[in-house]
């Protein structure tokens, strides 16, 4: 099947995103004033994974969430808690400008690094 094109769409779905991404920081800034972080992060994951558990659970049941690398799930669902929580703290102590553009650096820190450390 080849893929059609259609620019239009694409921005438009771009655009979306990205008001999504400027809303959950707004949000995550405005909602950490009034609530501790780990509950902001608890709140996150968990009614995301209620919503899709009901939605997709009775259709797919156990092999939704079977996996032959539980470690490595666990490694990585907890890493994503500690990036989540890290990034909801940094909004809320510095100014949500500042992250944001410290956010949109990372990938050019991350190409920089990437030569040194991977040789």
């Amino acid at each position: 099947m080849t893929p059609t094109h259609h620019p239009l769409r694409g921005i438009v779905l771009l655009l979306i995103a990205m008001l999504a991404f400027a809303s959950f920081d707004a949000t995550a800034k405005f909602l950490s004033t009034r609530y501790p972080v780990p509950m902001l992060v608890w709140a996150r994951y968990t009614l995301p994974c209620l919503l899709l558990a009901v939605l997709f659970g009775p259709s797919r049941g156990r092999s939704l969430v079977a996996t032959r690398h539980l470690a490595l799930q666990v490694m990585r669902a907890m890493l994503l808690l500690v990036c989540t929580a890290a990034g909801i703290t940094a909004v809320r102590t510095i100014p949500l400008a500042e992250a944001t553009a410290i956010l949109f650096v990372a990938p050019l820190l991350v190409t920089i690094a990437a030569g040194p450390l991977l040789g």
